[in-house]
């Protein structure tokens, strides 16, 4: 095994310290104790993280029930530089800058006109996030997270594809941003992006984390990103967790990728769309969100979406429950419009219908997806911080 070099060992021990604080406010005997670190050792390594000004003395503690001096507490400065964050969704963008805590100072959303060529696409956004630096050039920007809707390599930097564009293949979308603004650009799926969140999220509340969770978003099309202690789970070729293709039924229906039986072609709003309007001309011509607004009590819609739209739901959803065994799934999207009749049937197949052992894994619906998803983009480059180049940042400061 190759052992780190002292440098590399020092620069770790800055991470830990950081993540730890992440979770509260501790001394610095409370960080020697929980690092298994000397005193002396913890003693130096705080006093130059307060020296680059990551770290600050709070406030006292309390004393030991013996009394004494009062422990002096730490905290991570939340502003000691700023990230951007794009939320791409092909006809809508989504710019912010927020702080170390995802806190939003400033954001701007506007539309995308999507052409064949990504640059012409891109060319208005990044123009826009060029303003916004400018516009706060008191703000030390780290770098840039950005999710789209599509697969990307983490190896090779490109956006493989882009769900409704097919023109968009292997495209170096990341090289293009970087060398117009500047500064690091990060990109990540949509699915990972949310997850990614809820690993932050996880972080305030214990380290390291020792647990699974798998993040499914319910939509035209589907998403899954699944995580094993803290870390996203992206495969030897960036196709891991793709289970909206994987194979569940021999039957004909045809799925976008244009294969038979995907998971996405019987569990999406397509596919609910598309059963609907052959049980009856009513909804030849409407869509997902006038179902939503108008037609959502109709008898034949909440059958269609308890036999059929929620079935598959359950066992694409169970499949993943019995691959990863996770503490927690994570279910967003817009099919959660449907409402808690449709939620709860889906709660009701995984946990009883398909069940055959006592089932653990909890879920949780995420309802406000829509409002964490610029905060999601943004967690692909704080997470990165974290992980990867907090040292890189703080002592350049």
């Amino acid at each position: 095994m190759k052992r780190l070099k002292a440098k590399n060992l020092k620069e770790q021990n800055y991470i830990d310290i950081v993540k730890l604080l992440k979770i509260g406010n501790y001394s610095r005997a409370d960080l020697a104790y929980n690092l298994e670190l000397s005193k002396a050792s913890i003693s130096v390594l705080v006093e130059d993280l307060i020296n680059m000004g990551i770290v600050y003395e709070k406030c006292g503690g309390q004393s030991s029930s013996l009394g004494g001096k009062k422990p002096i507490l730490l905290d991570i400065n939340k502003n000691i530089g700023y990230f951007l964050a794009v939320h791409f969704r092909r006809e809508l963008c989504h710019i912010a800058i927020v702080n170390l805590e995802n806190e939003i100072v400033y954001e701007y959303k506007m539309e995308a006109v999507i052409n064949k060529d990504y640059k012409i696409t891109f060319n208005p956004i990044i123009k826009k996030i060029k303003d916004i630096m400018s516009k706060h050039k008191d703000k030390k920007i780290f770098s840039l997270g950005i999710s789209v809707p599509g697969k990307t390599g983490k190896k090779n930097n490109l956006l493989i594809d882009c769900m409704g564009i097919p023109e968009w293949k292997n495209i170096p979308l990341k090289e293009y941003i970087e060398k117009n603004i500047n500064i690091e650009v990060i990109i990540d799926r949509y699915a990972c992006a949310m997850l990614t969140y809820n690993i932050l999220e996880e972080m305030k509340k214990y380290m390291p984390i020792q647990t699974s969770s798998v993040y499914v978003y319910l939509s035209n099309w589907l998403g899954v990103s699944v995580s094993n202690n803290g870390k996203i789970l992206y495969g030897t070729h960036d196709t891991a967790a793709n289970y909206s293709h994987t194979i569940v039924t021999d039957s004909n229906y045809i799925c976008s990728c244009g294969k038979k039986g995907c998971w996405e072609s019987v569990a999406s709003i397509k596919a609910f769309m598309k059963e609907l309007q052959n049980k009856s001309d009513k909804y030849k011509d409407l869509t997902f969100d006038d179902i939503i607004t108008n037609y959502k009590n109709d008898e034949m819609v909440i059958d269609t979406y308890k036999n059929f739209l929620a079935y598959w739901v359950s066992i694409g959803i169970y499949n993943i429950v019995n691959t990863f065994d996770p503490e927690i799934i994570f279910i967003g999207g817009e099919m959660l419009y449907l409402g808690n009749d449709f939620i709860n049937e889906i709660k009701n197949n995984i946990k009883n219908k398909f069940n055959s052992y006592n089932f653990l894994t909890e879920i949780k619906i995420i309802e406000n997806f829509k409002k964490i998803e610029i905060h999601a983009a943004a967690s692909i480059a704080i997470y990165d911080f974290y992980n990867n180049s907090l040292y890189k940042h703080i002592s350049a400061k």
